[in-house]
């Protein structure tokens, strides 16, 4: 690491360093003039190079491209003049990539966008024409990463002018009338589909039924929250059938989880080992709570089984995929950003129901299913509803192995 920022060296830039094993370099704030170096191409183990804040002209060397685990690339507030180098499109974990306030000009190179790593981009006040690349993050740009350009938008997403010549503000208008109707109907459709959830909810609560059978001296109780017709039909048999070594899907120190098949439709048991008993106290409104929780990133609860030794079953519906810990180290970051927006939208979800019970837990990547589609899919237990008069929320700095979603509690 070599940092030399904020000071008044002048004259151009050094041509080497005394070793290209440099991982930060931070020339910024400084007076340095001329043109970079294409030898800053030979910094191979390069990860942040920082040259803002000084005097610096000519082009953007394509020979950045060769540093090829570059992720922060600043050259704001100079002098610099001429086109983006396509080449730059070539560097796999570029993140930041800030060429504001210079006097770059040209089209942006459509291969940017297609860098899945990058994340914020700043190209504003300088002279760049035609239009944005419709992909990647380019898509989230807001105003003030754009202004001071010649720039107009394909997507009509960032407030830019639209690109298509003469006719373009008829379209505009033609296209914000449509999507003013679409969203009209969908919201008619809304509406529709959340009386049909009030009333499948109103009547799940009727139709949840108890069982209580006599095995082995224990007392066992079956509580089914589904009320479609196939769960209302199983019974406990069935459910404590899955308990076999050819359908073991996980298992922890608290839990084991078992693959079952009743009539053709997949579910899931999971054998909870500890402080099951518990449940036994939690009044009748908590399970019909529970059980009418329904999210397209939350897995739903069929039902749960328990004995009158503490001995419990939570049967849960089958989702095709692998647990996020299985999986996190193998998504890019555009796929990962995928799987966050859809725990949020679930923790979301959880947090804002109009209930006196609150969502505190650990909520680990393990307990989280990725599907075909990097859709998730988060895996609740009882256990993890706390009630009355407890608030709390659910946070996390990134998803990764090993790292549980933190815990905190307010009054």
């Amino acid at each position: 690491m070599l940092n030399l920022g904020r000071n008044r060296f002048v004259g151009g830039l050094p041509e080497s360093f005394g070793s290209d094993k440099l991982e930060n370099l931070d020339l910024s704030e400084n007076e340095f003039s001329g043109s970079i170096p294409a030898k800053f191409g030979a910094l191979s183990e390069l990860m942040l190079l920082k040259l803002s804040g000084n005097h610096i002209s000519g082009d953007i060397p394509p020979e950045f491209s060769s540093c090829k685990k570059l992720v922060t690339l600043d050259l704001s507030r100079n002098q610099l003049t001429g086109p983006i180098p396509a080449e730059l499109a070539q560097l796999p974990v570029l993140g930041q990539l800030d060429l504001s306030e210079n006097k770059l000009s040209g089209e942006i190179p459509n291969g940017l966008g297609e860098i899945e790593s990058l994340v914020q981009v700043n190209i504003s006040h300088n002279h760049f024409r035609g239009s944005l690349p419709a992909t990647g993050a380019f898509l989230a740009l807001n105003a003030t990463a754009i202004a001071g350009n010649n720039l107009c938008d394909l997507t009509t997403s960032t407030g830019l002018p639209p690109c298509g010549g003469a006719n373009a503000k008829r379209s505009l208008i033609w296209h914000n009338y449509l999507v003013a109707c679409i969203l009209g109907t969908l919201a008619f459709i809304a509406l529709i589909a959340y009386a049909v959830i009030l009333m499948n909810r109103g009547r799940m609560s009727m139709e949840m039924k108890k069982v209580e059978n006599l095995e082995d001296g224990l007392t066992w109780e079956l509580r089914i929250f589904d009320s479609g017709k196939v769960w209302r039909s199983i019974s406990m048999d069935e459910i404590l059938g899955c308990r076999k070594d050819e359908n073991l899907i996980s298992k922890t120190g608290d839990s084991v989880s078992y693959r079952g098949d009743f009539s053709g439709t997949l579910f899931v048991v999971k054998e909870i080992r500890r402080e099951m008993v518990m449940m036994s106290s939690f009044p009748a409104s908590f399970w019909t709570e529970i059980g009418g929780i329904q999210h397209p990133n939350v897995v739903k609860l069929i039902g749960v089984l328990q004995s009158s030794k503490g001995l419990g079953f939570l049967v849960y519906e089958h989702v095709e995929g692998r647990k996020l810990i299985e999986v996190v180290r193998s998504l890019s970051w555009e796929r990962r950003k995928r799987v966050a927006i859809g725990v949020a939208k679930a923790l979301r979800f959880l947090h804002g129901r109009r209930s006196a019970s609150r969502l505190v837990g650990c909520v680990s990547p393990d307990k989280v299913i990725v599907d075909g589609r990097d859709e998730p899919h988060l895996e609740l237990s009882p256990l993890d509803l706390v009630g009355y008069e407890t608030k709390g929320f659910v946070s996390s700095p990134h998803f990764g192995p090993g790292n549980n979603l933190h815990v905190y509690i307010y009054p």
